[in-house]
């Protein structure tokens, strides 16, 4: 997730005229990522993992300095924008688990409760759409009909 919340950095110093920058980001990801996993790679997979994701959060908190000091944009700002979807997802994900939970004693089969699990949370994520983004919804529900 905070991988895609990263992803418009590139966009915006290419317009910024920062393409520099751009590459200076990108030479540093591929630097200090293989050099940390190539260390750590005979952890194991779990080890990288959590790597990865320690990378990519401070990669998130270098990516916030760089927004706020080539557009302004306020690290407060862009978290405050994340807050409503953070929570809605959190929620989804608590009750998909809850849900994984409740349900793993009564379906047997591992893909049925996958599947069981996937139109769960789907309809949770449809519904928090429908309640907080409306108009989203409602151009969502358009293309996904249209013929």
């Amino acid at each position: 997730v905070l991988r895609a919340l990263i992803n418009p950095i590139g966009s915006i110093l290419y317009a910024k005229g920062r393409t520099d920058m751009g590459f200076y980001w990108n030479l540093y990801g591929a630097v200090v990522n293989t050099v940390v996993f190539w260390i750590f790679v005979s952890y194991g997979v779990f080890v990288i993992a959590w790597l990865e994701n320690g990378l990519t959060f401070i990669s998130f908190i270098l990516a916030l300095w760089i927004l706020n000091r080539v557009i302004g944009l306020k690290p407060a700002e862009y978290l405050a924008t994340l807050a409503r979807p953070l929570i809605a997802n959190a929620i989804v994900a608590a009750a998909t688990y809850a849900a994984s939970l409740l349900l793993e004693e009564i379906v047997a089969n591992g893909i049925a409760l996958f599947a069981v699990l996937v139109v769960f949370g789907l309809s949770l994520y449809a519904a928090f759409l429908a309640i907080f983004e409306r108009d989203l919804f409602k151009e969502y529900w358009r293309l996904l009909w249209r013929r």
